[in-house]
């Protein structure tokens, strides 16, 4: 995925950037890509892990390097609570009131995925 950072909404808009525009003009209508990392924290180094934490932390920084380096806006959303459940929960609370948030702001209703509902049909066939 980290592919992405190179692309049409990644660093590919400032290679097509003209240098001698006004960004205030030019900035209102470009589409960019921006990387939310959602962050454990390293708050229970104890658990069974598939991979050590240290090159989980070691990942995270080098994507984040990569999408800083390629004009890509950050954001480090790093877990609270001392429970496993607690700190899932802080990180998917975010990002499921932005994509509620976002929707209702579109008009659209957040409960209706089409592709959700094609899914089940199709399985249940």
């Amino acid at each position: 995925r980290v592919g992405l950072l190179d692309g049409v909404f990644g660093g590919l808009v400032e290679g097509e950037r003209d240098i001698f525009a006004d960004p205030d003009e030019t900035l209102g209508d470009a589409t960019r890509l921006r990387l939310v990392l959602l962050r454990d924290g390293g708050l229970n180094a104890e658990d069974d892990a598939d991979e050590p934490l240290a090159v989980e932390e070691r990942r995270a920084e080098a994507v984040q390097t990569l999408a800083e380096r390629r004009g890509v806006r950050c954001d480090v959303v790093t877990a609270e609570g001392g429970s496993a459940l607690e700190r899932l929960a802080s990180l998917t609370a975010v990002p499921d009131f932005a994509s509620i948030y976002l929707a209702l702001a579109h008009g659209l209703d957040p409960m209706a995925v089409p592709a959700i509902t094609e899914m089940k049909e199709l399985s249940n066939q």
